[in-house]
């Protein structure tokens, strides 16, 4: 048998990153995101001697008597720090692949991690939890590779849907406006709210890609000066993230485009890596052509963008932004999070 995972990436609407160290753990942050149909895939087959594993999307593979012979050494880091904390030590074959553009801006990364972790659990016969699988992704990627940035991607990954996600090291909170997760004791975003949001959203991919671990180390640095403002725009980013709550809750999208356009003004102040001139250029454009809010996805200095547009203006936005060498991905929202099965 095949025993597969797929993980939503994230668009991560407002407040990204307070959910990083150390602002999370001094004054805890907000973040509120959605997972979308664009996905990871994990594939755990059982049998055969040894470890194989294969990235679809970099065309690369290794191979070792077990996992424990698997070495941290650039190739494939991801996988392999993965498959040391599932339940197979030897015997199986590891392959990932997914439908996104490199270095995107949407947490792949965290996706990735979801995903196979929800493979090998699958495979092992154990049930697939999204928080558990959420935070052991958290300990690979934070921990034990020492990845820079938070986690509010795994959680986006895990739990896929509309989510408000709050965050005071080491606790994460999930409030699920929408989804799968939902608490009928919560509030919830209207249907008729989720389906204006995803006809009138457009996400672009702007071909530049961002190393987002560098810009997180930037980011860090600069929290650590006297008088950066890096600090002073977490604040309000996290606010950004509390008001969008709320605006999505009052089905009020032309609010939450403006808050979109705040957290872009924002993000942009905690750190002069966070943006470049061709990000400017694309913003500018949508906001001329139909946009009426937009920001980075991630932490910034290329990858996607998102926007939210008037009503009937994506089609001659998206030929605008296709002649300035952007791509649009298409998307709607997903409300399952992430899931496994098993084939012949």
């Amino acid at each position: 048998m095949k025993f597969r995972a797929r993980a939503p990436v994230r668009i991560d609407f407002l407040g990204g990153g307070t959910d990083c160290p150390p602002f999370s753990a001094e004054f805890g942050g907000a973040v509120v995101n959605a997972g979308i149909s664009r996905y990871v895939y994990a594939t755990v087959e059982r049998g055969g001697e040894g470890v194989r594993l294969v990235s679809k999307d970099f065309g690369v593979s290794v191979e070792a008597a077990d996992v424990d012979a698997l070495p941290i050494d650039g190739r494939l880091d991801l996988l392999k720090a993965c498959v040391k904390r599932g339940d197979f030590k030897t015997g199986f074959t590891l392959t990932t692949e997914s439908d996104l553009p490199p270095e995107s801006g949407l947490g792949a990364s965290g996706a990735v991690s979801v995903a196979v972790l929800a493979a090998m659990s699958h495979a092992a016969g154990k049930p697939v939890d999204p928080r558990e699988i959420a935070h052991r992704s958290f300990i690979v990627e934070r921990k034990d590779l020492g990845y820079p940035g938070g986690s509010q991607d795994q959680y986006g990954a895990a739990f896929g849907g509309v989510n408000y996600l709050t965050f005071k090291d080491p606790e994460v909170g999930v409030e699920q406006l929408a989804g799968r997760y939902a608490s009928p004791a919560q509030p919830q975003v209207q249907p008729s709210t989720l389906l204006e949001l995803e006809k009138n959203s457009l996400l672009v991919y702007t071909g530049v890609s961002h190393v987002s671990g560098n810009i997180h180390a930037d980011i860090r640095a600069a929290y650590a000066l006297e008088d950066s403002p890096t600090k002073r725009a977490m604040h309000h980013l996290k606010q950004l993230a509390d008001e969008g709550r709320d605006a999505l809750l009052r089905g009020d999208l032309r609010a939450f485009a403006e808050l979109l356009n705040g957290n872009w003004r924002w993000h942009k102040d905690l750190h002069a890596s966070c943006t470049n001139e061709k990000l400017e250029a694309v913003y500018a454009l949508a906001l001329q052509n139909g946009a009426i809010g937009g920001k980075t996805c991630g932490a910034g200095g290329g990858g996607c963008v998102v926007f939210l547009c008037e009503d009937g203006a994506k089609p001659e936005l998206r030929k605008l932004l296709a002649a300035e060498g952007c791509q649009t991905l298409d998307f709607v929202l997903d409300f399952n999070g992430v899931q496994v099965w098993q084939t012949p």
